[in-house]
């Protein structure tokens, strides 16, 4: 199930989010070699994307299955193109 897009697993039955235990995703890595942009991206991460979804329609995905890589960071295996429309105000 992990290797399924499936944003929704990250959301509460009664609407809030659900809680991990910090090592189920290693994004930043852990320990004195965690990323050191990990903070700030907690911090600012969600304020820009609700920013961009309160701005911005963003077209659904039309392209095959995304896949993932993983090098000195986790990347999508292909270019991710998306349409954005401005939001009326």
């Amino acid at each position: 199930d992990l290797d399924t897009f499936r944003p929704a697993r990250w959301l509460a039955p009664g609407g809030g989010l659900v809680s991990c235990a910090p090592f189920d995703s290693l994004a930043f890595g852990h320990g004195a070699r965690k990323c050191i942009g990990m903070d700030l991206v907690n911090l600012y991460g969600p304020w820009v994307l609700a920013e961009v979804v309160r701005r911005f329609h963003i077209a659904e995905w039309e392209g095959p299955p995304m896949k993932e890589k993983t090098t000195i960071m986790q990347q999508p295996a292909q270019d991710v193109h998306l349409r954005f429309s401005r939001r009326s105000p």
